[in-house]
């Protein structure tokens, strides 16, 4: 549970000129999974445009919106230059930053990656560290798997799924 406005004070910049401060008690980018008290991000994709959503977003819940563009909503919005960057700053500050709890390691490049997180992980392993991996194919933590749904996870995702294993990874 956040004030909007101190959830903003972390972006570079934005425009906000409603005098409402609603507390922001959930993420979502995607308008389907939004509850009660959310703030959902406008993302444009490659087939769908999260703008067109905002009314969606509304009836479920949300209480702001953070667009690129002026979007038709009775709850106050949010306008920055870039949805998934302002997504990415506000979701680590909401989650109260849980990549600074984990030791991480970042796997680039066009091949191996899988192979290269994979020794990785066993090496760390075998060494007796506590291990978990985000990859192409899955997500595991304690021997446990679930499949990936993205290559890549939006940042939004990324920083639940950090939180929730709370420092137990590393």
């Amino acid at each position: 549970m956040i004030p909007l406005t101190k959830l903003l004070s972390k972006l570079p910049s934005y425009e906000y000129k409603e005098k409402q401060d609603p507390t922001i008690l959930d993420l979502h980018m995607d308008s389907r999974l939004v509850t009660e008290g959310s703030l959902f991000f406008c993302i444009k994709g490659y087939t769908v445009d999260g703008h067109d959503f905002v009314e969606q977003a509304e009836e479920k819940g949300a209480v702001a919106i953070v667009a690129e563009k002026p979007v038709k909503a009775s709850i106050p919005v949010v306008l920055v230059k870039d949805s998934k960057r302002a997504m990415a700053i506000l979701s680590a500050t909401f989650y109260n930053h849980p990549t600074k709890k984990l030791h991480l390691i970042g796997v680039t490049g066009t091949n191996g990656k899988t192979t290269t997180t994979h020794l990785i992980e066993k090496i760390l392993g075998d060494a007796g560290k506590n291990t978990g991996l985000i990859g192409t194919m899955y997500v595991k933590y304690n021997g446990k798997m679930v499949e990936a749904k993205n290559t890549t996870p939006e940042s939004l995702v990324l920083q639940k799924k950090l939180l929730r294993h709370g420092g137990g990874w590393g």
